[in-house]
């Protein structure tokens, strides 16, 4: 069987683990599996770029970040500055307007300094986390099925207490990451 979507991927897993009785926890290994693969996995598979239109002093981030890679302002090749949270909240002067030239992210939000005296377009390059419970098929699971099933394996593995199976599964996954 190929593995090419999220219902390939949930029969396959069932099949390896010959149990029928998972369905439901199967979609909570993939989960756990996609949140380590966004983790773990260091190629361009899951970095994508979204505009954003920064009007107010904080926008929030686009469903699925995971991990920033650069935010720069249309127009401009400089991207803007990271600051952590602390350093951003204590340099920050209240009421400053103008162009941004430096941000961070709290929560699910990116905030800007100085806050935007216009509508600037900018464009987010991020890592986006998978789901294919969402969007069926991704880059990740066409390029690495071996990482999804593997990790959802482990997981299962674990969800089961099966040390043995884990520890199988756990370096195939490593193995299929390293590769």
């Amino acid at each position: 069987m190929a593995l090419t979507n999220n219902t390939t991927l949930k029969s396959a897993i069932s099949d390896w683990l010959n149990r029928s009785d998972l369905t439901t926890q199967i979609v909570d290994f993939i989960a756990l599996a996609e949140t380590r693969i966004a983790r773990e996995l260091k190629t361009d598979d899951l970095v994508t770029t979204g505009v954003i239109t920064a009007d107010a002093a904080n926008k929030d981030l686009p469903a699925g970040y995971f991990g920033l890679v650069a935010l720069k302002i249309d127009g401009y090749n400089n991207p803007l500055d990271y600051m952590p949270p602390d350093s951003f909240l204590a340099r920050k002067a209240t009421g400053t307007v103008g162009k941004p030239i430096a941000f961070t992210i709290i929560d699910n939000d990116i905030y800007f300094a100085p806050v935007p005296d216009t509508s600037q377009a900018m464009t987010l390059t991020y890592i986006k986390k998978p789901d294919i419970a969402t969007d069926t098929t991704n880059l990740v699971l066409t390029r690495h099925p071996d990482l999804y099933l593997f990790g959802a394996l482990a997981e299962a593995a674990d969800f089961l207490g099966d040390d043995v199976n884990y520890a199988k599964y756990n370096n195939k996954f490593m193995i299929a990451l390293e590769s």
